[in-house]
């Protein structure tokens, strides 16, 4: 399979998926904020509540990921791929449902946690206990993905973007604003829409996963207790996710912080983050084929070729990332104005973009590095560089600059930015080392 795709075969449609999957999540902020600003910023809260249950999930995809596109690297028999996937869906499934009862039954304990207005409770709960509440579906989605990726079927799950996406947008349209007898549902309708989309993306990623990529796999896999393999799971996916987790976790503190300055630093934060998350797309999709293709080099013992790949799709990733930052910046003041016309937030918006260019540049290194490290196997250092740097310098300085020093949200976002420069340089080195190379996956098992 390596041999015949190339780092541009996988990332083009990675890259076309990202964007469609931030579409998304766009899209609902577009129409909410034609709805009220105030339903923005209830939704904004609730997806990092929400976000959390994804990092319980990534455990077992992170894990899942990197022992499957080394399994393939490696040659493995489909019997040991089947029950790699049995056991990734025993586990997923499991904790998605753990998490969907926990966000459905503490709704309103985990949003007065997070210090959200008064005025945005109602709001904030109709979305919190559907999206909340089915996040299992995302789970089996996420471990679905993980396998189509790792066997180079990234075209498939760009399709199904696709077709999430639109989805979503016509319900949100109807459910959101109402059409002849439907009502107008408001942040419930997004949530239903939201919730269905998903629902539609993960029975038919199921049905090609099983009917054309692992055709092999029987129902015996999904009922059998895999402990062998749910064992190299967490050993992998565990420290691997370790890094994403503290990110999230130092993400929902910062947010708690922003919270606490009133409900226009709220909106703000929930428009800002939705244009921003564009300016590492490119990262993104670059980081995540160079990952599937680390891993399977990994599997086949071409290490050096893998060292060579993750310097270069580094500098691609920063190119990119430093164009589309400097596009947003330029136009900062006309995107913000699609979302808002609220002078305030699009004065604080503008400053906030010149400042994202310090994050950005971090943010590729971090992005590319390391998931080049995980699909290696090295999943420990990135989590012990993260803790340090995330909650030393992002967590620690965002409460120093916003409160202490009253620089209030553009302190905040500028502790963010030196965190990913601290991060991105503690990785690049960690790559020039080459200590690396010590950890095989498919060697120690």
């Amino acid at each position: 399979m390596e041999k015949k795709t190339t780092l541009f075969n996988l990332t083009w449609p990675i890259l076309i998926e990202s964007f469609l999957f931030m579409l998304l999540g766009t899209v609902d902020v577009f129409m909410l904020s034609q709805y009220s600003d105030d339903a923005v910023g209830a939704v904004g809260i609730v997806n990092q509540v929400v976000g959390i249950s994804g990092l319980v999930f990534s455990i077992i995809t992170s894990g899942t990921s990197i022992i499957c596109a080394q399994y393939i690297g490696a040659k493995k028999s489909n019997e040991e791929k089947n029950r790699l996937v049995g056991a990734a869906l025993q586990v997923n499934t499991f904790m998605g449902i753990i998490m969907s009862v926990i966000m459905y039954v503490f709704a309103s304990e985990l949003l007065k946690f997070m210090e959200l207005d008064a005025d945005l409770m109602v709001d904030g709960m109709a979305y919190m206990e559907i999206v909340g509440g089915y996040v299992f579906i995302q789970a089996v989605v996420n471990t679905f993905s993980a396998v189509l990726r790792a066997h180079g079927k990234t075209k498939t799950c760009m399709a199904i973007t696709v077709v999430m996406n639109l989805l979503n947008v016509g319900m949100n349209y109807v459910l959101i604003f109402g059409l002849g007898p439907i009502p107008s549902l408001g942040v419930k309708g997004a949530a239903i829409s939201t919730t269905v989309s998903k629902v539609v993306a993960m029975f038919v990623m199921g049905i090609i996963m099983f009917k054309v990529v692992i055709k092999e796999f029987r129902l015996k896999y999904l009922i059998i207790f895999n402990k062998i393999e749910i064992k190299k799971i967490l050993n992998i996916g565990v420290p691997s996710a370790g890094e994403t987790i503290s990110y999230n976790l130092a993400s929902l503190v910062i947010t708690k912080i922003i919270s606490g300055m009133g409900k226009t630093a709220v909106t703000a934060n929930s428009y800002i983050s939705t244009v921003t998350n564009y300016n590492y797309l490119f990262a993104v999709a670059i980081a995540q084929g160079t990952a599937i293709m680390i891993g399977w080099k990994i599997g086949a013992g071409k290490k050096e070729e893998a060292y060579r790949l993750c310097i270069n799709s580094f500098w691609k990733g920063l190119a990119a990332s430093m164009t589309i930052t400097a596009v947003c910046i330029l136009s900062g003041k006309y995107l913000l104005g699609l979302f808002t016309d609220n002078e305030d937030i699009i004065k604080i918006g503008i400053t906030i973009f010149m400042i994202d260019i310090i994050n950005e540049v971090g943010r590729a290194a971090n992005l590319v590095i390391i998931n080049s490290l995980r699909a290696a196997g090295d999943v420990r250092f990135p989590v012990c560089a993260g803790v340090f740097s995330m909650w030393g310098v992002s967590v620690l300085l965002s409460y120093v600059f916003g409160i202490v020093l009253g620089w209030g949200f553009v302190g905040v976002w500028l502790a963010k930015g030196l965190d990913e420069v601290v991060r991105g340089v503690m990785m690049y080195l960690r790559w020039r080392s080459k200590k690396w190379q010590r950890f095989s996956q498919i060697e120690e098992q």
